[in-house]
């Protein structure tokens, strides 16, 4: 009962959808989360319970071999207008320099560009070495729609701090060219080093706006255009990203029912919902059904998520499904990428076997939707 409550709590308001609309939207792509096995070793055996988050144990820059499987499970499905599944990939378009912050001592940041991130794995690592052009093709072929989710998922401010103040786990983990260690998995982090907009003071607050700032540059530049929406690291994030945001192009947020507002910030109790308006007009996407078969391999997440897009295509809403890129990496654990793209496709054949008039739409073409615009059309990287 508790969970019919809660599935159609989650749908009774909203933008009213003309159709019955699947979108798949997939946070972190582009972040190097873990870099090994070796490092996963090295971490347990120093006291970090690295099982108890799915996202350390299995969370990876996916290799080639994980972005040809993944398309071709999306390719195996068709819409009533025979499209295939689109994947909306949140991007984060940097990822930290270690040398260069070593280099400093921990008092300055510096980052990578996702271009430069696969030039140096090229060098070291075959199983990159299609890199961003497999993105070009899933772009091309209609499969893979990027969106924005920041310039990394790392509150830079607050880890340079525990760098410098010599954080044992942390400090481990920057050694091991990693940054991303959750509090589930040791007492030494007490606050979230993953929320990367919510700020502790001023000066974090104008770092945040400026790698904001540098995010939004490095997607257009990628991909040619602004981003349509945005989907803040851990849902966190202030009415000044909010402005920045706008001014840079971008038009949607994406994020379930609560905004969690950075140190000082007023709280926000208002509830989400798809449709709704910020202060500064940018128009919000929520997340309606939760598909992460990565999380807990003893639930059926096909048959929840199922529940779910029934629950929203009842009260005549999209079905926006929140499945995390962890869900089908296989560069440190195959299994892992093998249940997820598994489930990710019966999850696919029940839906177009029991909706047969479902469209496959990018979250672009549902901002546009809502806006009352023509859907624009998938473009591919630039050139």
């Amino acid at each position: 009962m508790r969970d019919w409550a809660r599935r159609h709590f989650l749908n009774h308001r909203g933008w009213r959808a003309p159709g019955r609309y699947i979108v798949l939207q997939s946070d972190d792509w582009g972040s190097v989360r873990t870099t090994s096995l070796e490092a996963l070793d090295a971490l347990r055996q120093s006291g970090v319970d690295t099982a108890a988050c799915h996202y350390l144990s299995n969370d990876a820059l996916a290799t080639d071999e994980d972005l040809e499987a993944l398309f071709e499970t999306l390719q195996s499905v068709r819409d009533r207008d025979g499209h295939p599944a689109v994947l909306s990939p949140n991007v984060l378009t940097h990822n930290p320099d270690f040398d260069a912050i070593a280099a400093s001592g921990f008092t300055k940041y510096a980052a990578h560009t996702l271009e430069e991130t696969f030039e140096a794995l090229k060098a070291r690592d075959d199983r990159y070495r299609g890199g961003l052009s497999l993105w070009q093709e899933g772009i091309s072929a209609g499969l893979f729609a990027p969106q924005l989710h920041g310039a990394e998922h790392v509150q830079v401010g607050r880890w340079l701090r525990a760098l410098r103040e010599g954080n044992p786990v942390v400090r481990e983990v920057f050694d091991l060219g990693m940054w991303g260690v959750s509090r589930k998995t040791s007492p030494y982090i007490e606050k979230s080093l993953q929320a990367a907009l919510d700020d502790d003071s001023p000066e974090d607050a104008t770092l945040s706006q400026t790698r904001l700032a540098d995010a939004c540059k490095a997607f257009e530049a990628l991909f040619g255009r602004p981003s349509a929406s945005f989907t803040p690291p851990n849902y966190t994030w202030s009415s000044a990203h909010e402005t920045l945001l706008k001014a840079h192009g971008t038009r949607a947020l994406q994020s379930f029912t609560r905004q969690w507002r950075p140190k000082g910030e007023p709280v926000n109790p208002e509830r989400i919902f798809s449709g709704d308006r910020s202060a500064v007009g940018l128009t919000y996407i929520q997340r309606n059904v939760h598909f992460e078969p990565s999380e807990n391999p003893r639930v059926d997440a096909v048959e929840q998520a199922m529940k779910e897009i029934q629950t929203a295509f009842r009260w005549h809403r999209s079905a926006v499904i929140s499945t995390h890129r962890v869900n089908y990496i296989g560069a440190l654990h195959l299994e892992n990428r093998s249940r997820g793209l598994e489930q990710l496709g019966r999850l696919l054949r029940a839906v177009t076997n029991r909706w047969p008039d479902v469209q496959f739409i990018s979250t672009e073409a549902l901002v546009d939707l809502m806006e009352g615009r023509t859907a624009t059309p998938i473009r591919a990287l630039r050139s």
